[in-house]
């Protein structure tokens, strides 16, 4: 009879496909599990411990071609709340906090972006804002912002006035954004964390603190250099920028304990990037950066 050899393929074609479905959800569940990057604010806390301050969404003028101006348009609103949210959260970060450090694991994060916007943001909420760059290794803000002194004069930066090449006077420039200046980090230097420790730099943030409502400190990712930890002895506080979908948990978790390590309050996290279904968030960090212009130094009480 051919029924038991029927019987044995049907037993083996069922087993087959039930082997089959376990080996799918295995592939599944290991490729979850080495998936380390992070994806959302519930990753960000069960993996790191980091507060999610706010997630901010991913620049998507930079895809949308010929539609871009119309797009632009219809997501600032939305955009400007995710800001509103990250302010919120720092304003509540505790009291006195009015210097705090941007950094991130890698780079290409976003955390320059998000520092420009943050600012802007501050500024809409009639606080006055002082952004210095930190890169003296290869920062190209100057080049990426298109800036330029209104005399028409060389841009000197903090790598100047950390050596002793000019005073504070000459580095603090104004922007076309009322109520926020910026210092930019000036020429490449080959020993940018020498500089950052000298009582120059420490009597900078001061003089932030005491002129300014924020100080925004731009730092390289603590992956490239350990300027992020040396500059977080002088702040009030840290944030750690993270792409959505990128950066790994180890990668943030290194950057916690490196800070930490230095004595550096983290404030917590902002998830960076963020791609959410169907959303209205946009970025409008194009439209109100452009030229930076004029020197500044201190300023009258009705001014601040």
């Amino acid at each position: 009879s051919k029924t038991p050899v029927n019987n044995n393929i049907l037993k083996n074609t069922v087993i087959g496909a039930v082997l089959g479905l376990i080996l799918a959800a295995g592939i599944v569940v290991l490729g979850y599990m080495l998936d380390d990057t992070i994806s959302n604010a519930d990753d960000m806390e069960t993996r790191t411990g980091l507060k999610v301050l706010a997630s901010l969404p991913v620049d998507e003028t930079e895809y949308d071609g010929a539609k871009t101006k119309r797009r632009k348009k219809k997501k600032t609103q939305s955009s400007k709340e995710s800001l509103r949210a990250l302010k919120t959260s720092i304003s509540f970060s505790g009291k006195g906090v009015k210097s705090i450090l941007f950094t991130s694991s890698v780079p290409n994060e976003g955390k320059t972006t998000v520092v420009m916007d943050l600012a802007r943001s501050m500024a809409d909420s009639k606080k006055s804002v002082l952004i210095v760059d930190t890169d003296m290794r290869k920062s190209v803000l100057v080049g990426r912002l298109r800036a330029k002194v209104e005399s028409g004069g060389k841009i000197y930066g903090l790598s100047h006035y950390l050596s002793g090449q000019v005073s504070l006077d000459k580095v603090v420039y104004a922007t076309n954004i009322k109520g926020v200046f910026i210092l930019f980090a000036g020429h490449e230097v080959p020993n940018p964390t020498e500089l950052l420790e000298t009582k120059e730099f420490k009597e900078l943030i001061e003089f932030g603190e005491k002129n300014f409502d924020y100080v925004l400190v731009d730092t390289p990712p603590t992956g490239a250099a350990i300027d992020a930890a040396v500059v977080g002895k002088n702040v009030d506080g840290a944030v750690i920028v993270a792409a959505q979908n990128v950066t790994s948990s180890r990668a943030i978790i290194n950057t916690k304990r490196t800070l930490e390590d230095s004595g550096v309050k983290i404030l917590g996290a902002v998830l960076n990037k963020c791609r959410f279904e169907e959303s209205k968030y946009g970025h409008y960090y194009g439209n109100y950066y452009g030229n930076y212009y004029g020197n500044y130094y201190g300023r009258d009480d009705d001014e601040k």
